[in-house]
């Protein structure tokens, strides 16, 4: 997939960036003045080439974590005024499909139409093998290729799909709403943590930092913290983490057994390190099946994080109650 990928982006070459001056307003379309926005670090998959690339002429960043104030709205947008803060999430949902209606917005039904069928060139027809290979299709992300529907990224003086954010928390809080917050808190959701819980957290980015500290508010009594990018793992040290230098030890589950005899109880990778009917949040890459089927343990294959889930709950439970500052 890697080499196909590079042969065809390298066919496609570079394009200019080219601005919009003026969008097309819809109905139900609300445009925002961006005031502030970040790159992901998943950008870098389409930065070395692990994703498939774009049509000729369509090459936006992912940039998907934005917010800003509501610039002009369509005449059927009532929830929201000219002003208002609002912040993005890097998926887009319909509200309507009954996956939306429960907050699942990274399974929407309605906003991503990349297809397999009526394939009409040799790039189309990989992008459909793509999507064949995973299964189905998740919601549309912002600037993430044509894989999730095509759309333009965040970075940008204007952009639409948004959601309002209160006056009580700044922009620099608010902005993470948009996709590590959410992001991190559903990992520690979907493994289930819980009081007095030992948990595993492999990969200490801002994502492994967060899970970290929402894995703290849960209730977990110890947290194992495994990386080897020395400032990311005194960074958790100081958080209260127990750390493991990935760079220092030869066989990572053995030391994690070591530090913790029987395994831990929940773990966002290596499967053979959670003790028996432990469970195990596994992101990206399919390891060690064997070890899960054996041991009986709960796997969680989590998908996109469904971002307006959560937001509320983030916002109102921890950001305004003074449980989570993000700006730490």
């Amino acid at each position: 997939m890697q080499a196909a990928a590079n042969t065809i982006q390298s066919h496609v070459g570079k394009l200019p960036t080219v601005g919009q001056p003026e969008y097309k307003r819809q109905p139900n379309d609300v445009i925002v003045k961006v005031t502030g926005t970040t790159i992901c670090g998943s950008d870098l998959h389409l930065y070395h080439g692990e994703m498939m690339p774009f049509r000729r002429a369509i090459f936006w960043p992912r940039v998907l974590t934005c917010l800003g104030v509501v610039d002009r709205t369509g005449p059927n947008i009532k929830n929201l005024t000219i002003g208002q803060r609002v912040v993005a999430s890097f998926q887009i949902a319909c509200g309507k499909c009954p996956y939306c209606k429960e907050g699942l917005s990274s399974f929407c039904y309605n906003t991503n139409n990349s297809t397999f069928v009526a394939c009409s060139c040799f790039i189309d027809i990989l992008f459909g093998l793509h999507i064949y290979a995973y299964g189905t299709r998740d919601a549309g992300f912002f600037g993430y290729s044509h894989f999730p529907g095509g759309f333009p990224g965040g970075q940008a003086e204007y952009s639409t799909f948004f959601e309002a954010i209160s006056n009580d928390v700044s922009d620099e809080e608010a902005l993470y709403l948009s996709d590590v917050l959410p992001t991190s808190y559903h990992c520690v959701v979907g493994a289930g943590v819980q009081e007095g819980d030992t948990v595993g957290i492999w990969g200490l980015g801002p994502i492994g930092q967060c899970c970290a500290r929402w894995a703290k508010l849960k209730g977990a009594s110890r947290i194992i913290a495994i990386g080897q990018v020395p400032e990311r793992l005194e960074r958790a040290k100081e958080r209260g983490c127990e750390v493991v230098n990935l760079s220092m030890v030869k066989d990572v589950s053995q030391k994690v057994h070591e530090v913790v005899p029987g395994g831990l109880d929940a773990a966002n990778g290596m499967i053979v390190s959670v003790r028996k009917i432990g469970r195990c949040v596994l992101f990206a890459a399919y390891t060690i099946i064997s070890a899960l089927m054996e041991k009986g343990a709960k796997f969680t294959g989590n998908n996109q994080a469904p971002i307006h889930k959560y937001w509320r709950e983030i916002l109102f439970d921890y950001i305004i109650k003074g449980r989570f500052d993000p700006k730490l």
